[in-house]
């Protein structure tokens, strides 16, 4: 289903309280998705979105768009994190989808910037 948010994948930990430094960001392919903001904070050269999406809410975050809440946004790949604590905002997330690119419907979407680098093994 498209615009419905896909469940997280099987081989992902179920562990909520596992630091984020022992479980890395797991990447996930998706079709396009969608939902309507329910509020925006702006911080540290990201947008954060709370978006529900086929019933659940969730936080997103990406480059920085211009969305105001009741808009609808629609995101690609993405990758969990789990009790994700941005200082910027003095907050933790229980749970965060990073998006590679997004924006509001029906636009292009905005690309994030990479940044870091893989790690050496």
């Amino acid at each position: 289903m498209p615009n419905a948010m896909p469940s997280m994948p099987a081989a992902m930990p179920a562990t909520k309280n596992a630091p984020v430094a022992a479980h890395p960001a797991m990447p996930v392919a998706a079709a396009p998705n969608s939902g309507k903001v329910v509020q925006i904070l702006q911080a540290g050269g990201y947008t954060y979105a709370e978006v529900e999406s086929g019933g659940r809410k969730v936080w997103i975050a990406g480059s920085p768009i211009q969305v105001k809440a009741g808009d609808i946004v629609q995101w690609g790949d993405y990758s969990i994190m789990q009790n994700f604590n941005s200082k910027t905002l003095n907050r933790t997330f229980d749970e965060i989808l990073f998006v590679n690119a997004w924006g509001p419907a029906g636009a292009a979407p905005t690309p994030v910037a990479p940044h870091g680098k893989p790690p050496v093994k």
